[in-house]
């Protein structure tokens, strides 16, 4: 892109109203909720898919996006728990 990672920031900031970070873990985050709402896969499969490290990972970054953990954001929709 031709700027520093500084001056990226800002640009994010100016733009987007947010850090890069913070933009690519809500992003990551709404990836995560709309595979609990679309599919039965299992959270373990959804934090791969999304670019977390781990279940954990997802959990944490989800509880401060939505206030409810993946699996009660699931349960809340009533989707089922596993493929069949």
């Amino acid at each position: 892109m031709g700027v520093s990672p500084r001056h990226l920031a800002r640009l994010f900031n100016a733009h987007l109203g947010d850090s890069p970070a913070r933009f690519v873990r809500r992003i990551r985050n709404d990836a995560a909720a709309r595979l609990l709402d679309a599919s039965a896969l299992p959270i373990s499969e959804i934090a791969r898919r999304c670019g977390f490290g781990s279940v954990e990972a997802l959990r944490q970054s989800f509880v401060s996006q939505y206030d409810t953990s993946p699996s009660a954001y699931r349960d809340r929709l009533g989707r089922p728990l596993a493929d069949h």
